[in-house]
């Protein structure tokens, strides 16, 4: 049905029926039809003027972590960004993919660049004392401590590990 109506110019059902088409792709660990099938919702989407923000958002996400498990970072990391500038109002939102934009730049050996989209997630969420916000931070902290790891950066690794442990402990993570 995704294809059809993509080819039927039924934009309004190519969105649903890719998305859809995608989500199923994505968990039976498809993630190359995952791809195709969201990039295919995201071409309808921009032909379609009632679709939320929030799920444009998350099909563009979907699309990112999808390119990221197959390798394909550059995509990945277009896609966490492009889903980041929709959701710009939304904490959680925006603190998990700045979380992803690091792993993104971790897994193509740039630790620099990784250390600074985990430090940008941390500046946004480092006074917060609720539960869901101190588990972000927990999660940070423990990626920015794999990096300092991986960098030969023992004594700091295990600061920020140190760190997790204390929010996760705190937000029962």
């Amino acid at each position: 049905l995704s294809t059809h109506y993509f080819y039927a110019a039924a934009h309004d059902l190519g969105w649903r029926f890719s998305v859809i088409a995608g989500d199923r792709a994505c968990d039976k660990y498809a993630n190359v039809e995952a791809a195709e099938f969201y990039r295919r919702a995201l071409e309808c989407a921009r032909r379609v003027d009632e679709i939320p923000t929030g799920d444009l958002a998350r099909v563009m996400e979907s699309l990112g972590d999808v390119s990221e498990v197959s390798g394909r970072y550059e995509d990945a990391a277009s896609c966490y960004g492009r889903a980041r500038k929709l959701v710009r109002d939304a904490r959680d939102d925006t603190v998990r993919l700045l979380r992803k934009e690091g792993v993104v730049r971790e897994r193509m050996g740039q630790y620099r660049d990784a250390l600074r989209w985990y430090s940008r997630g941390l500046r946004v969420v480092e006074d917060a004392t609720d539960a869901d916000a101190v588990s972000a931070r927990a999660q940070l902290s423990l990626a920015y401590a794999a990096v300092r790891h991986r960098q030969g950066r023992y004594s700091q690794s295990v600061s920020w590990a140190e760190r997790a442990v204390g929010d996760a402990e705190f937000s029962n993570d």
